[in-house]
């Protein structure tokens, strides 16, 4: 009887200590059920690249993304974050290298452009002022009161312009190939013509096609002094659009 009671008691003991020794942080029981609430350990990278972690949404997983290196190119890491040192930096240079003050103050800002050109119009305001028109020779070829057009070869043009008139006028275009052949484009003798007096104002275009490595001139042949032409443009393509003014295209800073 001794004996049973003498086992009993060792095994409750035993089972106590068992018990409290779930308890103690060194006992493998205590560290598995801490380290099972703890995510994943983190790899480390393996492709040089700086990274940063991210949220996935799904619970115990975590995501990477590549940090954006400026001593990599962009098609190489379309898709890696950019710290906002880079942004800024490359926010600056762009402002500093496309746009420029027009104004002292700088409440009008301008594109940085190789030509002084950026708006449709080709023609700068020169081509509205009848005193600009002067003797010109191409290609042995000689014209009074003319002006080159700004065309380049293979490419379709309109010009478009109001006539104010106060009498007859007479203004051509011409074609003049690198050999001295001249031709009119389109087969027009004569561009703007009215052979007859009067007054008022009329809107006029015309559309060509450069050909030949040709030159292209326009001039008064006669009546300089009774026609002005007004809101002249020549631009690309097919139609006359509405004019705008030549030059660089301004917008307002923010204040």
């Amino acid at each position: 009887m001794k004996k049973i009671l003498v086992s009993l008691y060792l095994m409750f003991c035993f089972g106590v200590a068992f018990g409290v020794g779930e308890n103690i942080p060194t006992s493998m029981g205590y560290v598995d059920e801490g380290v099972s609430q703890k995510q994943p350990k983190i790899e480390a990278t393996t492709t040089g690249a700086n990274q940063v972690l991210t949220n996935t949404g799904v619970e115990g997983t975590y995501g990477k993304k590549d940090i954006y290196t400026t001593s990599a190119t962009f098609d190489n890491q379309p898709k890696s974050l950019v710290d906002a040192q880079t942004v800024n930096a490359a926010v600056q240079n762009a402002i500093n290298s496309e746009f420029q003050c027009y104004d002292n103050d700088c409440l009008l800002i301008s594109v940085f452009s190789p030509t002084a050109q950026q708006t449709k119009n080709l023609l700068d305001d020169s081509f509205m002022d009848n005193s600009t028109y002067v003797a010109v020779t191409i290609n042995g070829e000689s014209y009074n009161d003319a002006k080159i057009l700004p065309t380049e070869n293979n490419k379709t043009y309109t010009l478009s312009t109001t006539i104010v008139y106060t009498g007859s006028y007479y203004y051509y275009i011409r074609a003049v190939k690198p050999d001295g052949t001249v031709f009119y484009p389109n087969g027009g003798h004569y561009m703007w013509v009215r052979q007859s007096g009067g007054s008022g104002s009329v809107n006029k275009q015309f559309t060509f096609t450069t050909q030949d490595n040709a030159t292209y001139v326009v001039y008064f042949a006669a009546g300089k002094g009774n026609m002005a032409l007004t809101n002249y443009q020549m631009e690309e393509g097919s139609a006359a659009t509405p004019y705008v003014p030549y030059g660089n295209i301004y917008m307002p800073t923010a204040q």
